[in-house]
This record gives C-alpha cells, sequence and structure tokens, in this order.
C-alpha cells in the first residue's frame, strides 16, 4: 500500500559560483525584461547572461560606474535597475546601462547616514525605500521621494526604552487590505502609515491598544492569502491580523517534526497556491503550507550532489517559467529547477527499504499509465495498482531524472543525472533503455549524443545541446535538427551547466 502520501516540490540546485562571480556573499538577486540576471553581493553589482558574470565597476569616475559596492537590494521598477546598498541608493537605465545617484532628503542622510536597506514595489505600485531613521514613497511619475520618519523616533513615549539607533532601519513594508501600510525595524518596532495620511503611527496608536509585539528585528512582510499579513524575523514567522494588530507565531517544523523558530530573511509566495517559501540564516529553505500549516525544509545533503549548497540564505527570486535563483551569504548563486508545477509524492514504502522518500520531479500521462521521473530513476503507475520501478542492469546508483517528455506513443525522453549524464529514453514496448538521437537517426542511441534537454516547446519541438556546447532545435515528426547560436528564447530557461559536481 502506499502511505503517508503528500504533495510535494522537488529542488534540484544548481550552485553557481564560477565564471566571473568573485564573491561567495550575495546579497539580493533581481532580473529585467530581457531576462538578464542581476547580483548584489558585498562585491558590487554583477549581470549575469546564463554563462558569465559581468561585474560593474564601482570605483571609475562617471555615470558608466556603480557606486553602491555593498548591496543590500536590488528591484527592476519604471524601466531601472535600482541599487540599494551602504553607500545609498543608484538606478540604471536598463537600455543604456548608465548610473545615476538618487539623493535622500532626511535627517539620517544628513547626518551621513546614507544607508538604505530595502527595496520593494507595493500593491499600490509606489517604490518603498527602507532607510536609517524612516523611511521613503516614491510614484512613478514622481521625481523626487516623499519621506516619512519612523513612528518610535518621532516621539518615545514616557519610560519606553529608546530603540537601538543602529537598528532603526525600515527593513519591510506591505499594504493591508484597507490600503495602510505597515512598516517594520530591524529593532523589532513597528510603523502604520495609514491610508492618505502623511504621518506615521506607532501600531498600538493605530489600535489604541497594548498588544503585545515579537521582539524580533523584522526582514520581510508580505500579504497572506487570508488578507492578513506575514512578517519573517529573527525569531520565526509571525502572522499579524491587520484588523486587531494581534500577532500569531506561525507553527513551523523542520525535517524531524520538531519546532522550528529561525531568522527568516525572506518570504516568496508561490504562484497559484497557498504556498510561501522561506529563505532562513541556518535553517537552510522553508516550503511552508498557509492553510494546511505543513512545513517541508531543504537543507544542504553531501549524499546528493543537488542539494542546497548551505543553510543560510539572504534572497530569493521566482522567475515566469518555474526558475528558482538563491543568493546565499557562503556559496554565491544557486539556481534551483523547482518543479512548484508538477505533481510530487513523498514516501512510497513498497519500491524502497526503511520508508525512504523518492522526489518527483516530472509526471508524463501515456497510454492510461501516469510516468514519473524520480530521484531513484523511472516509475510507473496506474490507478488503483503499485508503483513499478524501471532500471537497466547494472546501473549503479540509479540515476536521477527530470524533465520528461513523450517523445512518441512509444517513447519517453528524459534529462538523466548518474552515470553516463545526458538526454535519456525509454522505450516502452520493447521495455529498452537508451539516448536520444538525431532525427532521421536510429533514435535509441547506445551512448549519450546530447548532454542536455531543456525544454519542449508547444509545437513538439526539443531544445538540446551536446557535450561540446553546440545548441539544437529538433523536430522528431517534421524536419531534422537545427543548429543554433544560441536559443532563442528569454535567459535563464534554456542554457545547459558547463560543468556540474555531478558523479
Amino acid at each position: 500500500m502506499l502511505r503517508n502520501v503528500q504533495a510535494q516540490p522537488n529542488f534540484f540546485v544548481d550552485p553557481i559560483a564560477e565564471n566571473g562571480l568573485h564573491t561567495v556573499i550575495v546579497r539580493a538577486v533581481a532580473y529585467d525584461p530581457n531576462g538578464y540576471l542581476y547580483v548584489g553581493t558585498n562585491d558590487g553589482l554583477y549581470k549575469f547572461d546564463g554563462h558569465q558574470f559581468y561585474r560593474y565597476p564601482s570605483t571609475q569616475a562617471g555615470p558608466a560606474s556603480c557606486p553602491i559596492s555593498s548591496i543590500r537590494s536590488l528591484l527592476v521598477y519604471d524601466s531601472a535597475l535600482w541599487v540599494a546598498g551602504v553607500e545609498g541608493l543608484v538606478r540604471m537605465n536598463i537600455r543604456t546601462e548608465l548610473f545615476e545617484n538618487i539623493k535622500l532628503n532626511s535627517p539620517a542622510a544628513a547626518n551621513n547616514r546614507p544607508e538604505v536597506k530595502r527595496l520593494a514595489e507595493l500593491d499600490n505600485g509606489l517604490l518603498f525605500i527602507g532607510a536609517y531613521g524612516g523611511f521613503y514613497l516614491l510614484h512613478p511619475e514622481e521625481h523626487e521621494p516623499a519621506y516619512f520618519a519612523l513612528a518610535e523616533l518621532l516621539a518615545p513615549q514616557q519610560g519606553e526604552q529608546k530603540p537601538n539607533p543602529d537598528l532603526s532601519f525600515a527593513s519591510a513594508a506591505a499594504l493591508d487590505e484597507q490600503g495602510n501600510l505597515w512598516v517594520g525595524t530591524y529593532a523589532g518596532t513597528w510603523s502604520v502609515l495609514r491610508k492618505n495620511t502623511t504621518k506615521a503611527l506607532r501600531l498600538n496608536d493605530h489600535w489604541n491598544t497594548k498588544a503585545p509585539l515579537p521582539k524580533a528585528a523584522v526582514y520581510d512582510l508580505v500579504r497572506a492569502r487570508s488578507g492578513n499579513l506575514l512578517a519573517a524575523t529573527s525569531k520565526g514567522l509571525f502572522l499579524l491580523n491587520a484588523r486587531s494588530g494581534l500577532f500569531e507565531e506561525m507553527p513551523l517544523r523542520d525535517a524531524a517534526g520538531e519546532p522550528l523558530h529561525p531568522a527568516i530573511r525572506r518570504i516568496l509566495p508561490v504562484p497559484g497556491s497557498a504556498r510561501f517559501l522561506l529563505a532562513t540564516s541556518g535553517a537552510g529553505l522553508l516550503d511552508w503550507d498557509e492553510e494546511k500549516q505543513r512545513t517541508r525544509q531543504h537543507l544542504p545533503d553531501s549524499r546528493w550532489y543537488n542539494s542546497l549548497p548551505g543553510n543560510n540564505l539572504n534572497d530569493m527570486l521566482l522567475m515566469p517559467n518555474g526558475l528558482l535563483w538563491l543568493g546565499t551569504e557562503d556559496f554565491g548563486l544557486a539556481r534551483v529547477r523547482t518543479g512548484l508545477s508538477y505533481i510530487g509524492a513523498e514516501v512510497l514504502p513498497n519500491l524502497v527499504p526503511d520508508q525512504a522518500s523518492i522526489g518527483v520531479n516530472d509526471v508524463e500521462a501515456l497510454n492510461g499509465t501516469r510516468w514519473l521521473a524520480t530521484s531513484s530513476g523511472l516509475m510507473s503507475h496506474r490507478s488503483g495498482q503499485k508503483f513499478i520501478q524501471y532500471r537497466e542492469p547494472g546501473d549503479e546508483p540509479t540515476p536521477y531524472l527530470q524533465n520528461l517528455h513523450a517523445l512518441n506513443q512509444d517513447v519517453l525522453v528524459y534529462h538523466r543525472w548518474g552515470n553516463q549524464m545526458g538526454v535519456g529514453t525509454y522505450h516502452l514496448e520493447q521495455k529498452q533503455f537508451g539516448y536520444l538521437n538525431f532525427p532521421g537517426s536510429r533514435q535509441l542511441a547506445a551512448n549519450p549524443v546530447f548532454d542536455w534537454l531543456s525544454h519542449v516547446d508547444e509545437q513538439g519541438r526539443y531544445y538540446l545541446s551536446d557535450p561540446d556546447g553546440s545548441y539544437y532545435r529538433c523536430d522528431y515528426k517534421n524536419e531534422p535538427c537545427s543548429p543554433l547560436q544560441r536559443f532563442p528564447y528569454p535567459f535563464p530557461w534554456l542554457f545547459p551547466l558547463m560543468k556540474t559536481n555531478c558523479c
């Protein structure tokens, strides 16, 4: 019997720390409409085209140089890349790649505290700029941002301990359903800017209550499906009821089922679901379901070359094609193929000993059977029957499969990691494993011909590369392969790794 089945995504991680990235500390990631990835580090700003990193100069004079060398936040907003950090705030024209310094007028900036911690685009289209002692709001049609001081610095209450000025940074913001702006700080304080007002209030003044606040630094703030706000803090995940001002800690659990109270740096909603990805400091990547109140933890695992590179994550970026980028504190940049849109199953006890887990990366329905590309090779399943595992004699260790497609009614195609990595095939009638060949040739080769299957488009054309680094678009129904200088699709979905840690 199949027991303890639950839906889950499967993560396949590619650490990317070579080809020009000269630091292991990545604090922020963003991408532009052209598909280029921007990486903010403690060594300045980098641009990634899928193969190589380009570092923008930071010490040269003139607008071609990025003056922010210690970056804290990146955001593509109003056709420009905004770069925030210790040295202040600039924006780069994406077309010309020229930088413009943004002058911030505030008491803190006047006192040589120009640092900007956080950039975010709010639901109403305004740009939020979190800085020391306050925050700014910028409308895309205006040239100068409006400044708002943090409430606790405006009017400290009698007998109240004064916040540490070094922690009085506006670090997170989100709008509630009524249009009020909630702002959290590194000091663990909260301000509320009511809709159509010009002065921020303390949370308790906003509600005229003495509701207890979590004594924790606030790193991120997003809208939950319930309409409340989710706060990422130094002591866990909290749900803020915007109607009452009350906080409730959300129950997170580690891989062993024990309570978890991690420092959470970023919250990333998974589109079309009640799930949120949580980037933590020290606890890896968490996948939390708000409706089911269930957590799945992803940690580094030395047994797998495709696991997380480290436990300390700073930022996340989910591309429209489902590719996830992670900025880490210790291992640079990582690219994650999430399979977020695929069906996943966990724990197949009739196939593996000791109730071990099997990750399902992709599912293809063919002739009434569901075929599964898994972390333990190829499997099939029919309704009401047991799972069947297919293995080639002498194939040890069991290959890791992903990106499964039906070439026709008889042949399955998948990307294979393990011994003889490449684009593999399985002939259903002949029950024979092989490798995909060029159209017009014998389609099942004995050895790898292609080393990467990027994807299959709506016309059924396969985008492939060979070990020599050549790219091809192959139509196995109507025409032979067409060589390509590079894939004519937005980065980064279609770029194969030139180097892996595999085997």
